[in-house]
This record gives C-alpha cells, structure tokens and sequence, in this order.
C-alpha cells in the first residue's frame, strides 16, 4: 500500500497541531492580566458611590496595584496598593463620587498593574455624571 501526498499532508498537519496544543497559551514573560467589573450602567450622580470588582493575575506575581479616579481635571483618588506575592488578586471597589460635579462631567477610574518583571497593564473605565442631588 502506497501513500499518497494528500495522506503525508494530512499527518504532518496533525502532527504540528498536537505540538502546538502543548504550547502555553501565555508562554512567558507577559504582563499581568486585569479585569475591571462595574456592571452594565456608567451612569453616577454626585454625590454617589461607584461600586465593582477588579481582578489580577500574573504567575510571577503581583508588585502593586495603583488606582486612580478622575473628575476632568481633578484628581480624586491616587492610591498604591503593594503586595507581596501574591499571583491572583481579587478586590472589591468603592469610589466616593463628591458633591457638586456638574451633570455630563466625566469621571475616570484607572487601574495600573505591576508584576515583579516589572511588565504593567492598565486599564479603565470612564462613568457619566447623569444627576447631581443636593
């Protein structure tokens, strides 16, 4: 029995995808993963709270985590949180949104990741002053 093109193809193909199969999908060094969850609504009103999740991992471990929030120009949170080892962070948000903002005035909140390779993600999420109480 003979083989024929079609057949040596069809093997060398399978067998490049089961080698690529036991590849990491993240092969090292990558920076670190980071997810911000505030649910589905960007709509605040001032005063008010903005509550959500933000979630991390990096296998080389995480150094810090820096969180800012914005009102236009005004800086209203810049806190550095420093870690240990720790590879999975898991952190509850509140951000205190002040009195007095301007309904459309945009606020920004920002989170910047440093594992210990010193590789950062960042990411953020930008809500809309839709109610000002008094």
């Amino acid at each position: 029995m003979t083989e024929g093109p079609s057949v040596r193809r069809a093997v060398g193909l399978s067998i490049v995808l089961l080698l690529l199969g036991c590849t990491d999908p993240r092969a090292r060094p990558v920076a670190p993963v980071l997810d911000l969850e505030f649910g589905t609504s960007r709509d605040v009103s001032s005063p008010g709270r903005i509550e959500g999740l933000l979630y991390t991992f990096d296998a080389d471990g995480i150094q810090q985590i820096v969180q800012q929030l914005r009102a236009g120009d005004s800086l209203l949170l810049d806190s550095t949180i420093l870690l240990g080892s720790d590879q999975e962070v898991i952190r509850n948000v509140t951000l205190a949104v002040p009195r007095g903002l301007p309904i459309g005035t945009r606020v920004r909140f920002r989170a910047v990741v440093t594992d210990w390779v010193n590789f950062v993600t960042a990411d953020s999420v930008v809500f809309t002053v839709k109610d000002t109480l008094p």
